[in-house]
């Protein structure tokens, strides 16, 4: 017996080791995935001969009827690929909205991150109700196997609706009531997207994140899940379908979509921008044409709910030296992500040196992630200023070239900086904008006691 248990002692601490050496210590090792992935500044900063529109998606209720509605104008095709749908009202009647479409004909395709997607499923029929329509191609990327313990860092961070080839959406938010229910009061996101289309038919842009679509969706990382249509399944689709049909009696989506069409601004040419698809440590590309973009202009604006680095990471950011930087985060007691956070508590003062730094103030958080620079540039998308963004996670952002549609995110900015307060070298608060620090001790607490073990794995965060 005591032999049997020795045995199974070991092979216990054999695995635990294999465990933390590949699922964690390796991401310490500076080795980049080479890829030949890359874009051209200078075609991003020239004006497209095809007409773009686009529209800064700012108001939650505009954020979650602009997407129903671009589901509910689809004809042939609709592409998502998102790192969560949350299990609520909100992921239901999103998902409701696909049901409609596939029920017409319409051919969905999904892409979701398989890690997140367990910690919304709670063992219900929520994603296998849409398993086994005929229409509904539904994936998870990189299923959790826990022989490649080193795929678990590798995650889908995209945010990305794509209708027919002509309607184009990302951004920041996931699909659930923290980003898209305007009336919920318990605990809210406020996020940012960009919507693209051009003359009515498929436009360059929007074919670019569809094909960008397809290779994550053929790629061997991504898996097609099934399901049988078992009665609590088709229950929760009829549920589903329900309340998507009660919403469209209440809610005129085709005239929000027809609004945000004609409010839509003409820029000069739109660029969907990505990181290359592969394990371990991958080329940064998006960080690497954002810094090549950044050197260009000598004023930067960067708003991201939390800031961290890494050594891998510094090889790759631009230099600082004579430009005029200001930066947006969350404070330490308004975001809810502490291990994220606590990431940022390690930097802020390093980042309060090199630039003016905002940190809102506020019960609820920003999630937002965008970057202005100069007069003309300004990109929305999934990418976080932290290791994990830049090196791990597929991520995606949208350059748009446009001094107008730049006005405007950076008045959202703006308004957002109204609620901040600016950060001290020091870490300390200088006095304004915001009306004083909110401050949650608890939650304060608890970051700063996560950041003392997390600044082992910064490469991770």
């Amino acid at each position: 017996m005591k032999k049997i248990l020795t045995v199974t002692l070991s092979a216990l601490l054999l695995c635990l080791g294999y465990l933390i050496v590949f699922g964690a210590l390796i991401f310490h090792l500076p080795l980049v995935v080479g890829s030949e992935h890359s874009y051209d500044i200078q075609t991003m900063m020239t004006p497209s001969d095809e007409v773009t529109h686009a529209y800064l998606v700012e108001d939650t209720t505009i954020a979650l009827d602009l997407r129903l509605a671009m589901i509910g104008a689809a004809e042939h095709t609709i592409n998502i690929a998102y790192y969560s749908i949350h299990n609520d009202k909100l992921g239901e009647l999103f998902f409701g909205a696909l049901l409609a479409a596939a029920d017409r004909g319409v051919r969905v395709n999904i892409i979701l991150d398989h890690i997140v997607s367990l910690k919304v499923k709670n063992d219900t029929v929520f994603h296998e109700s849409l398993m086994f329509h005929e229409n509904i191609r539904f994936m998870y990327y990189e299923p959790v196997n826990p022989l490649r313990p080193y795929t678990l860092q590798n995650r889908l961070h995209d945010k990305i609706l794509m209708v027919d080839g002509v309607y184009g959406l990302t951004g920041g938010r996931n699909i659930g009531e923290r980003f898209l229910d305007a009336n919920n009061t318990t605990v809210k996101t406020y996020d940012r997207d960009v919507f693209v289309f051009g003359d009515g038919t498929p436009h360059e842009t929007v074919v670019a994140m569809d094909d960008y679509f397809a290779t994550l969706s053929d790629h061997p990382f991504t898996k097609e899940m099934h399901a049988d249509a078992t009665t609590a399944r088709k229950t929760l689709k009829d549920s589903m379908r329900a309340l998507y049909s009660s919403y469209t009696e209440e809610n005129d989506l085709p005239a929000t979509l027809a609004t945000i069409k004609a409010a839509a601004i003409v820029v000069e040419r739109a660029t969907f921008v990505t990181n290359p698809i592969s394990r371990l440590h991958k080329d940064p590309v998006v960080l690497k044409t954002l810094a090549e973009l950044a050197e260009h202009h000598d004023t930067w604006v960067i708003q991201s709910p939390y800031l961290s680095l890494s050594p891998l990471m510094r090889e790759y950011l631009p230099d600082t030296e004579g430009k005029a930087i200001t930066v947006l985060s969350n404070s330490l007691s308004s975001n809810s992500n502490t291990i994220m956070m606590s990431g940022h508590a390690l930097f802020r003062t390093e980042i309060a040196e090199h630039a003016t730094l905002y940190e809102y103030q506020d019960e609820h958080s920003i999630h937002a992630k965008s970057f202005i620079f100069g007069s003309e540039i300004s990109v929305i998308g999934a990418y976080n200023i932290d290791p994990r963004s830049t090196t791990l996670s597929t991520e995606n952002v949208m350059v748009i070239l446009s001094e107008t549609f730049t006005d405007e995110v950076r008045a959202a900015i703006d308004g957002l900086i109204l609620q901040s307060l600016e950060v001290s070298p020091d870490g300390t608060y200088r006095n304004g904008p915001g009306p004083g620090p909110v401050d949650i001790p608890r939650i304060r607490r608890k970051t700063e006691l996560v950041a003392f073990f997390t600044r082992f794995f910064t490469p991770m965060l």
